[in-house]
């Protein structure tokens, strides 16, 4: 039996979520073991999953919009059993935005559940309230397809200062590049997410821009391309001292400890 900690539950918030146990049954059964990165579908673009699994669990994020076409994103955690994955959609707010104190988020209404269906460990068809999308590994260092992170770089996953739960990081290394999401909170306390992605200034320090986009696709709507927001939210540097921490410079000059997140 494999029951969900609560060092686990704190990334998602501080505390486990009021009355909910995760105690699930597994047998190391998957044929399929997911690659850790980010995952799109090419002909909706604009919104993007993160996926990393660690031993028979997986975690996962989405970033998307809502109907009003605010940046949301939601989180899923469980088990992999025979290529396939279901969680309910955990969805926070009022927690702690891109530079301000530390406030723990709230849990809010979860949307409905998902599953993924791994085809091959780089290809999912995922099933949420909003119908079935076919999702890929995104390439974006480049090169023809997906290519391993430079010799040196840090790990590709999930990364978060342990102290101030309830945002997080979703990092990918691919040849030199990186492409990074900052999942966090609004100052009207909704869930919003930052993203950057460049060349790595040397194999363990990376300077660039957080972006932030609306409009785009909500869940089970039309496709429509999304729209990035002026000014942009500020400069954003990782320096990382080995594969698994390091520090993220945030816009106001704060620098914050960051390590990978071990479920």
């Amino acid at each position: 039996m494999q029951v969900l900690d609560t060092t686990t539950m704190s990334v998602l918030g501080t505390t486990p979520l009021a009355g909910f146990a995760l105690d699930i049954a597994y047998v190391d059964d998957s044929p399929v073991t997911p690659q850790t990165g980010w995952y799109w579908n090419p002909a909706e673009g604009g919104r993007g999953f993160f996926l990393e699994q660690q031993d028979q669990f997986l975690f996962m994020a989405g970033f998307h919009y809502d109907t009003p076409g605010n940046a949301i994103w939601f989180v899923g955690q469980g088990p992999t059993s025979n290529a396939s994955f279901a969680s309910p959609m955990y969805m926070f707010q009022n927690g702690q935005t891109l530079t301000g104190a530390y406030v723990a988020p709230q849990a809010a209404s979860s949307p409905g559940n998902l599953v993924l269906d791994f085809l091959t460990p780089a290809t999912t068809r995922m099933t949420w309230p909003g119908g079935t999308v076919a999702l890929e590994r995104l390439a974006f260092s480049g090169a023809t397809g997906v290519v391993p992170a430079q010799a040196g770089a840090p790990e590709s996953g999930w990364w978060w200062y342990a102290q101030e739960s309830g945002r997080g990081f979703s990092l990918e290394f691919q040849g030199d590049a990186l492409f990074a999401t900052g999942y966090m909170y609004a100052a009207n306390g909704l869930p919003i997410w930052y993203v950057t992605t460049g060349r790595m200034t040397t194999p363990r320090s990376y300077t660039g821009t957080w972006l932030e986009f609306r409009g785009g696709q909500a869940m089970g709507a039309p496709y429509q391309p999304n729209q990035r927001v002026s000014p942009d939210p500020g400069p954003v540097s990782f320096e990382f001292s080995d594969a698994r921490n390091g520090t993220v410079t945030l816009p106001d000059g704060r620098r914050v400890p960051i390590t990978r997140l071990d479920f």
